[in-house]
């Protein structure tokens, strides 16, 4: 990322990227002022601007930015009884440059859909949708009926808000929400984060949850996808909300201590039948390769490709295998 045009401003600091991978949203200083920016096609466009010389407004916290990276959802904290409130930036469309109103509240968690439309914001007894908020009809409706003595906390949903993820209480205790009808998740480690559509894989800030395995590493998940990291424990701290891009901290390669790392995926389509990356193909060293590595074996010529060849965020998964044949020979990926 380029440096940003601005006297004496430091290295700009990317905190979110889009699920396409070509917008960030992040912060940077320079003598006079703090900037959340928004950065697109090489061109920086600041979304929150504030003076380091006078006494601080409240800043606001960057929460979420949309699949396409065209609006950007922030948080505004107050004090301990001022509650706080959302507001979304849009790059184009309507209001495009000007922060939408939000609304205030007092809150326990944030979690939003990929294309904003509709926001899960935790209160004090119980869980709402901000809805319609992508056409700026700000309708505040309750998605989730509030609970008798502890409060909801959505931290991740699905893309049509029907599927949701949190905790209740303290400590947690985890829960899965389907159509807005609650269910214990004690399998679950960690604050969920992100999740696919189907809720098959489901991030948290400490581990990956899927059917086969409740309990994965953010490095072997990552590196079961095709990732490549040094020796080293390997920390997931933003997704996007189609997991197709994710940022965090990995092992130097060049040295010791971590770097910051953004990694983008491919979220639909299969991948190239030639698994093993020999050049020859079709061929049936691809196929007895593929079902190998699935297995768990090592690769045979270290250049395979990820096991997830339909790409849909899940496996091991049989439909990988059911795919890769249908492909190999010569049907669609679907």
């Amino acid at each position: 990322m380029p440096a940003v045009n601005e006297p004496g401003a430091t290295h700009p600091m990317a905190e979110l990227v889009s699920g396409d991978g070509v917008a960030f949203v992040g912060n940077f200083s320079s003598p006079t002022h703090e900037v959340r920016f928004h950065w697109r096609d090489g061109v920086y466009r600041d979304v929150y601007r504030r003076d380091v010389l006078s006494y601080p407004p409240v800043f606001p916290d960057l929460r979420a930015i949309s699949t396409d990276g065209t609006k950007v959802l922030t948080e505004h904290t107050g004090g301990a009884k001022s509650g706080g409130w959302v507001s979304v930036w849009a790059e184009v469309g309507p209001g495009a440059g000007v922060w939408a109103g939000g609304i205030g509240y007092q809150t326990y968690s944030l979690a939003v859909t990929p294309d904003f439309s509709a926001i899960a914001v935790g209160v004090p007894g119980g869980c709402f949708g901000f809805l319609n908020l992508s056409t700026y009809d700000y309708n505040f409706a309750r998605a989730v009926d509030p609970f008798q003595d502890w409060s909801v906390r959505v931290t991740c949903m699905n893309a049509d808000a029907s599927i949701m993820a949190g905790f209740t209480g303290s400590p947690p205790v985890y829960h899965r929400w389907d159509n807005h009808v609650p269910s214990l998740f004690p399998s679950l480690v960690g604050r969920p984060i992100a999740m696919n559509n189907d809720a098959s894989v489901i991030v948290t800030d400490e581990r990956v949850w899927t059917p086969l395995n409740s309990s994965m590493s953010h490095r072997d998940y990552l590196t079961s996808r095709g990732a490549r990291f040094a020796p080293g424990a390997v920390q997931i701290t933003t997704v996007s909300s189609d997991l197709s891009a994710f940022a965090g901290l990995a092992p130097s390669p060049t040295g010791p201590g971590q770097q910051r790392f953004i990694i983008q995926f491919r979220t639909s389509g299969c991948d190239s039948i030639d698994f093993n990356n020999d050049g020859l193909l079709p061929d049936v060293h691809d196929i007895q390769e593929f079902l190998s590595v699935f297995g768990g074996q090592d690769c045979g010529t270290a250049t395979c490709n990820d096991i997830d060849f339909n790409n849909d965020g899940m496996f091991p998964d049989v439909e990988d295998i059911n795919a890769f044949i249908r492909v190999f020979a010569g049907g669609s990926c679907e």
